[in-house]
């Protein structure tokens, strides 16, 4: 029907005309959503750069990556300086506290951590007598700290020497402004005993990236074995 208002040539020249057109709208919308947002952003200061994976330091089959360690053993100790809550032991257990358990428990150890978020049951608030799964006496928080807690989130931290969990169990004991169960008599012994005794054994370490890589090697090589026969 355009034919009887325009020629041939007029209408080759609209229907170009009519591309141009969508082309040019077609360039304008990708340039929109393409290039106009990157222009935008390159104003702004760059994003804060995610902070490097922390080294794990809590034990074996930690999810977090840390250096081998070789194993050593540890000679025996007077009970009295490990089981008194001197200012070098609160000390040595803060220093620890903020590497292992500062994560779920908090700084203050309220169970605030930035880790804390999704764990079931919460992590404990130290700051607060109710709920403690073992109770509040030194031998009670050093098996805590030694088998971890069934069914939680808390894990073992057998991994760390002896004085060490001990360190950690009196600066627990000490966030909390409550009073404490008194140790059972039997229980406080053997734990003096364990101290005097002969030296510890303190395991050796790989972190589990090591440890699947020497799983995969060992069963490539019993493989091989097989095939050989």
């Amino acid at each position: 029907m355009i034919d009887k208002y325009a020629g041939p040539e007029e209408v080759k020249r609209l229907v170009s005309a009519l591309l141009a057109a969508v082309v040019a709208v077609g360039l304008t919308a990708l340039f929109s959503f393409i290039v106009v947002p990157g222009l935008r952003s390159a104003n702004h200061p760059p994003a804060a750069r995610l902070p490097a994976t922390p080294i794990g330091r809590s034990g074996w089959l930690d999810p977090l990556e840390f250096p081998p360690a070789a194993g050593y053993v540890l000679p025996p100790v007077d009970p009295k300086t490990v089981m008194t809550p001197t200012p070098q032991m609160l000390e040595r257990g803060r220093v620890l506290f903020a590497d292992h358990c500062a994560p779920c428990h908090g700084e203050k150890g309220m169970g605030d951590g930035p880790a804390a978020k999704g764990l079931v049951p919460a992590p404990r608030d130290f700051t607060r007598p109710y709920r403690w799964k073992n109770g509040t006496s030194l031998t009670a928080v050093f098996q805590t700290l030694t088998e971890g807690v069934r069914g939680g989130a808390m894990s073992s931290f057998d991994t760390l020497p002896r004085q060490d969990r001990m360190a950690l169990a009196h600066l627990v004991r000490a966030l909390g402004a409550f009073p404490k169960n008194q140790d059972d008599p039997r229980a406080l012994q053997a734990l003096r005993d364990s101290f005097a005794s002969g030296g510890e054994r303190v395991p050796a370490r790989i972190p589990v990236s090591l440890a699947m890589r020497k799983l995969i090697e060992e069963d490539a090589a019993a493989r091989l074995k097989r095939n050989r026969r």
